[in-house]
């Protein structure tokens, strides 16, 4: 309560009685008990919470203002018996407002009345940033457990940034029956981002926004870092932007050490069996004598756990690095690298222990290259092909001469004794002295559950038996148990260079890895399904991208979404800078991109998933270029369900960065859109039978800041639902 001097000039001083209700039930104001000993003219009171009393309030006079009109309202009356299901200055619109319809009358007075009665009770705004937090404000404000119910609020955000902000915790709450508004970013960020209801890394089995009134605010909802949360039955209205899912994007840098620092870079497994992913960064011309080198580094902090040195001058040691698994079954995930200049190139390839360093196995090239330079002595690993328990190896040789022909090797080794498992010949080149540099680039798949991996081979310089053509590019997909050929893909072009990179993830999600193939000339990027050899995606870059998938990777699933994502390189576009691309496994969509800093900066020279580095229950990815490594750590707000909701007259509609789902399954449907204008003519699970069925035959789309969305609401219902509670008083 203030003095504001004579707000309505008759000569006396006035005075302003307002609150929006106790952060507790120990603090605030929780009821009013005003009678003849008050002043008797002029006051306003509203925003108050009357609640339980004998006499609710008593104003003889007739002369005080007991709301602040529409939209800002008047008191909470614990005895009002109205109901709303109706808005406006009038309360003669369809549709709630968190008002009551009818006017409270005052005791002893058919007059003084409060035109516009809350209907859920005042509270100052709720701010609960961990699950210490959380557990404390729950026993104070007695709202249960397992999980907890904060419900039946009536919060106004203004001057806070929020109305109920809830971040790093894990613990299930329910949301419900709660009218939230007016909160506005007055100086935007993530902790205080202006929205009726803010998530921020909030992770749940049991978490639910139900049955609530989220109006007038710069964001309706706004989700950080969140995921596995239901939205069911809200009005979302009138906001500035309705709904958004939005990620968080952390970064850090290793500087390069010189010598092609980071020409390959991979995974490499929990090497030093922390708990966390690490990774291997190769640099072929690194060393005193340029015999090459090759780093681990831990993914929890970017320490260099251990160098790898060459043993010979111009070895380039390094020119491959790839994950091996836990080879030798000691708990420690092992690596593989190999130095195709090794000894006049017949090439080596080196298996080390992650506990000790210890040279495991070592493999060298049977067949002298002919002294063609070329990195090309591909290694990976990290698959048990044969089902004996222990991961194995794959070295690819593309440059053996058989017969006067070139010839590329592909072998398979086992983990558990070193010993061939078998082996593949390239096929035989049309012309004499020209390879088609088969094993070139090898990829062992990852498979789960009952699968096995198989074994993935390219020879991009393969062409067809047409005079003068080259490099048009050939991919191989090989059975990992016997190398029985069960795919194969070919470029489109000739000198495209297709399957010159490759790489492998479970993009479909069904527990068998998907083949990612690109090219140095291919302008695009494939996807094809392990399990049928069919195409799942083909991904294009702009005109201005020229070597757009120069190289590829699997990522792992960065959005917790159970489907491995996709990694696009082309780091020759925009004066040599350098671009990358994040697109979903699940659908397709570019969740993300990266530019390089600055001309023949080259970022994206080399890319791959990372793993876990850092615990938080997302895969990260790294990325190379000239001036070192960029690990990227991304948290999006994925697996969220979003249906039976009002989205209603909001100036944005909704955003979705990542993977969430708008709509149940037919005839259940999504949500209400009042700018859908679409038709109802037609009924069915493809909307494609005569006769209305109350949703709209055509998708809504979700927008979204990159320039193709495929979020969408399949099934907009045509008329908004009224909400349960708002049609009774609580």
């Amino acid at each position: 309560m203030s003095g504001t001097g004579d707000l309505n000039s008759d000569g006396l001083p006035d005075i302003v009685i307002g609150v929006r209700g106790p952060v507790g039930p120990t603090g605030g104001i929780h009821t009013y008990y005003l009678n003849n000993y008050c002043a008797p003219v002029n006051h306003q009171i509203h925003r108050n919470n009357f609640i339980n009393n004998e006499i609710q309030a008593i104003d003889p006079n007739l002369l005080n203002s007991w709301d602040d009109g529409y939209p800002s309202g008047g008191n909470y009356w614990s005895d009002y018996p109205g109901v709303d299901v109706s808005k406006g200055f009038n309360q003669d619109i369809t549709g709630s407002d968190g008002f009551g319809d009818e006017p409270y009358y005052l005791l002893k007075s058919n007059i003084a009345l409060d035109n516009y009665p809350l209907m859920r009770t005042q509270h100052l705004p709720i701010r609960i940033n961990s699950d210490e937090e959380f557990l404390r404000m729950a026993t104070e404000e007695g709202w249960g457990s397992h999980p907890l119910f904060i419900e039946n609020y009536d919060i106004c955000g203004n001057g806070y940034g929020y109305s109920i902000y809830i971040g790093n915790t894990t613990i299930d709450f329910i949301i419900r029956n709660c009218y939230l508004h007016e909160a506005y970013a007055q100086q935007y960020s993530k902790f205080f981002p202006g929205a009726g209801i803010a998530l921020y890394n909030v992770h749940g089995n049991g978490i639910g926004i139900i049955d609530n009134i989220i109006r007038d605010n710069h964001k309706g909802i706004y989700f950080q870092s969140t995921q596995n949360v239901g939205l069911k039955r809200n009005i979302i209205e009138a906001n500035f932007d309705g709904i958004v899912l939005d990620k968080e994007e952390f970064q850090s840098n290793i500087p390069s050490t010189g010598g092609n620092y980071g020409e390959r870079i991979s995974a490499a497994g929990d090497i030093n069996n922390d708990g966390y992913a690490d990774f291997i960064v190769g640099a072929p011309g690194a060393g005193i004598n340029t015999q090459g080198e090759a780093y681990v580094y831990s993914g929890l902090d970017n320490t260099i756990l251990h160098t790898f040195i060459g043993e010979y001058p111009n070895d380039d040691f390094g020119a491959y690095v790839a994950e091996a698994g836990d080879i030798n079954l000691d708990g420690y995930d092992d690596v593989i690298i190999s130095a195709p200049e090794y000894n006049n190139y017949f090439g080596k390839a080196y298996v080390y222990s992650g506990r000790n360093w210890e040279e495991l196995y070592t493999f060298e090239g049977e067949y002298n290259w002919a002294g063609i330079p070329s990195y090309y002595f591909s290694v990976d690993g990290g698959g048990d092909v044969d089902g004996d328990g222990y991961t194995d190896v794959v070295i690819g040789m593309p440059g053996p001469i058989i017969n006067d022909y070139y010839h590329g090797l592909v072998k398979v080794y086992s983990g558990r004794t070193g010993n061939l498992i078998w082996e593949k010949q390239g096929e035989t080149p049309p012309t004499q002295g020209i390879p088609d540099f088969f094993g070139g680039i090898v990829v062992m798949t990852k498979n789960t559950g009952y699968y096995r991996p198989d074994v993935i081979v390219g020879a991009d310089w393969w062409c067809k038996n047409i005079p003068g053509e080259l490099g048009r590019g050939k991919v191989y997909h090989y059975d990992g148990l016997n190398g029985f050929l069960k795919y194969s893909y070919e470029g489109q072009q000739p000198e495209e260079e297709f399957g010159s990179t490759l790489s492998s993830g479970d993009v479909d999600c069904d527990g068998v890895d998907d083949i990612i193939i690109g090219g140095w000339r291919t302008l695009r990027a494939e996807i094809y399904s392990g399990t049928t050899g069919s195409l799942i995606y083909s991904f294009t870059g702009p005109s201005t991208d020229i070597h757009y998938g120069c190289d590829v990777s699997g990522a792992g699933d960065v959005n917790q979404d159970g489907y491995d994502d996709i990694i696009v390189s082309d780091p020759y576009t925009n004066g040599n800078k350098g671009h990358v691309y994040l697109y979903s496994g699940y659908n397709g969509v570019l969740l993300s991109d990266y530019n390089g800093l600055s001309i023949g900066n080259e970022f994206g020279q080399a890319i791959s998933n990372a793993g876990d580095t850092n615990g938080d229950g997302f895969d990260d990815i790294i990325i190379s270029s000239s001036s070192g490594i960029t690990n990227i750590d991304l948290k999006f707000s994925s697996n969220n369900w979003i249906v039976d909701n009002n989205f209603m007259y909001n100036y944005y509609w909704a955003y979705d960065y990542s993977t969430n789902y708008w709509n149940e399954w037919y005839p259940v449907g999504g949500n209400y859109w009042t700018n859908y204008n679409g038709e109802d003519l037609y009924s069915g699970p493809d909307q494609n039978i005569p006769g209305s069925d109350g949703i709209g035959d055509t998708r809504f789309w979700i927008y979204y800041y990159y320039p193709l969305s495929y979020a969408y609401d399949n099934y907009p219902y045509m008329n908004p639902f009224l909400s349960d509670w708002v049609s009774s008083p609580p």
